[in-house]
């Protein structure tokens, strides 16, 4: 009997432990992940012709007032160049976000929605005439932590003439040198911060 009670002991204080680290965690538990949809969402996605978009679910706490969706080109200098986005003003405690880069219709489109309803811009590509070149297209991983004011790269897009296309994890983002070392004539990219900030 004093076995157990040792025993139920150590579970108790190995499950505060455990609590305790997960509190300490950047984000608070706030995280972003590629979103799972149902077979309907896919057909009426499929029908809008969206199959080139890439969506994400969000779940974040109270702190949290707004994103901001930021776009990129790789210059010439082998830097990110930002040409626009947009902030958008978030409520509740989770929300999609929605973008889609289609460059044979030279769009760019972005939507957030959360508990209030849902919000769209949509952007053409800084540059044009993309006719013959292959496209490479990769996502966040499954799960990425959110830190308030910190920049998550959702999306970078590889467009080239060159015969073989190398796809990166965009966690190279922060590294631009590995996309420019390739010489490919263009690459994209869009983030996410979320911000406790409201919009001005």
């Amino acid at each position: 009997m004093r076995m157990k009670k040792v025993l139920a002991g150590f579970c108790c204080a190995l499950m505060l432990v455990a609590l305790t680290a997960c509190a300490a965690q950047p984000g608070g538990g706030m995280q972003l992940s590629r979103a799972e949809l149902t077979e309907e969402e896919e057909s009426i996605l499929s029908l809008l012709g969206g199959s080139r978009a890439s969506i994400f679910d969000f779940t974040m706490d109270e702190s949290i007032k707004t994103v901001r969706i930021e776009r990129y080109e790789l210059g010439q200098d082998g830097k990110w160049q930002s040409f626009g986005g947009g902030s958008f003003a978030l409520s509740g405690k989770e929300g999609r976000l929605a973008l889609s880069l289609d460059p044979t219709g030279n769009e760019i489109r972005l939507a957030v929605q959360d508990e209030h309803g849902t919000s769209a811009i949509k952007h053409s590509y800084p540059t044009s005439g993309f006719a013959g070149m292959s496209a490479a297209t990769s996502m966040a991983p499954a799960k990425t932590a959110i830190v308030p004011d910190q920049e998550i790269p959702l999306v970078v897009q590889i467009l080239t003439a060159k015969d073989k296309t190398v796809s990166y994890s965009v966690d190279y983002f922060f590294h631009p040198e590995e996309y420019a070392q390739h010489g490919y004539e263009h690459v994209y990219a869009v983030t996410a911060t979320f911000s406790a900030n409201p919009l001005s």
